[in-house]
């Protein structure tokens, strides 16, 4: 499959510079305005009427999401995939409906993937760890790290040493994820676009209509391309960082959209505090999927490594080193190597087992976990 990476993503792979820390923040919380009608929240919320009214019967649709990589040693330009499918033709197709999800990254200390899964146990002679450490390389005979394991900065999604990278689509449109969801016109992004809640970076994305995602094929919906992560700012080993997923469904009308239909007459302060409360009542209602089925693919759901689809029922992100990634695996139902079980598929990476991180089994690990 074309891996749909712009020419100004490659570039910026290949010469990465240190991550910028910019002051951007999710929308204030507004004082109630003293110019605000007594009316502003039916008129606001006559506009996200007009939408809901406007959005298809997705019944029978699913949308089902999972995690990829295609790197091998952890090195520049390395690229892992967050993969979408659209079961049932173009029927998510609606003009100026976008149907979006909240993407994000964050540095993580351990993974639930494979603490679920190995529990600090052994494969072969190789006991796994229990945590993996963030910023310590760990020997896959013993499971200790060769150091004293510190989780630098994995809380502070603009610490120095964050990982870098780069984010682009050819599938998805841009959209602020400050809370008033303008249209960004924009298919690229990174850590300098990326708005901090709470740990993470998060973005917000939503499919072009009448493209190969919304027509049923498999598609690379965000390509994620990596710095060397041995060779961060801080230096001292990795910074693990994972991917993560919110969906949304059909965004609300944005700021923008909403301004328009209201008028410019109403105060900027009070029309921010109206919107902001109504779009959030939309991100908690289920009618934003009209009726469709979102779904993730892993191995991580439980202990048993087996492959697994699971509706999606939450209001959370689901990162990738909580469900596992696929190695390389097209469909998200089975490893690269036809494996449809997370253990039988690392028991096959232990072939020629040396110590130390720098063995087939560490890579695998690492990258098949989610963590990058």
């Amino acid at each position: 499959m074309t891996q749909n990476i712009s020419r100004r993503s490659l570039a910026k792979g290949a010469a990465w510079a240190a991550p910028v820390v910019v002051a951007s923040s999710a929308v204030p919380a507004y004082a109630a305005s003293p110019n605000c009608p007594s009316d502003i929240d039916s008129q606001v919320d006559a506009v996200f009427q007009v939408r809901l009214a406007a959005l298809p019967d997705l019944s029978g649709t699913s949308i089902r999401l999972w995690f990829t990589n295609r790197s091998g040693i952890n090195g520049g330009l390395h690229t892992s995939n967050l993969r979408a499918q659209v079961t049932n033709g173009g029927a998510i197709d609606a003009a100026g409906l976008p149907f979006g999800f909240e993407f994000a990254q964050r540095n993580v200390a351990t993974s639930a993937a494979i603490n679920k899964l190995f529990s600090g146990g052994t494969i072969r002679t190789a006991r796994m760890p229990v945590e993996w450490p963030a910023n310590a390389k760990w020997n896959t005979r013993t499971g200790v790290a060769n150091s004293t394991p510190r989780a630098i900065n994995v809380d502070d999604p603009f610490a120095a040493n964050q990982r870098d990278v780069s984010h682009a689509s050819s599938f998805a449109k841009s959209y602020s994820a400050d809370g008033l969801y303008n249209d960004l016109a924009s298919g690229e992004f990174g850590e300098e676009t990326g708005v901090p809640r709470g740990n993470h970076l998060t973005w917000i994305l939503a499919m072009r209509p009448d493209t190969a995602v919304t027509k049923g094929s498999v598609v690379d919906f965000v390509n994620s391309n990596w710095r060397d992560g041995g060779t961060g700012a801080g230096g001292g080993g990795a910074i693990y960082t994972s991917l993560g997923v919110r969906p949304i469904g059909y965004l609300p009308p944005s700021f923008e959209e909403v301004r328009a239909a209201v008028g410019s007459s109403i105060d900027e302060t009070c029309l921010v505090e109206a919107y902001t409360k109504r779009a959030e009542a939309w991100r908690s209602s289920s009618e934003r999927f009209a009726g469709a089925t979102v779904e993730f693919s892993g191995w991580g759901f439980d202990s048993t490594g087996d492959v697994k689809t699971v509706a999606y029922f939450s209001d959370d992100f689901v990162y990738s080193h909580e469900i596992g990634a696929f190695q390389g695996a097209l469909t998200g139902t089975s490893f690269a190597s036809g494996d449809t079980n997370a253990i039988d598929f690392f028991n096959k990476q232990l072939v020629g087992l040396t110590a130390g991180q720098n063995t087939q089994l560490g890579y695998q690990l690492m990258y098949a976990d989610g963590i990058w």
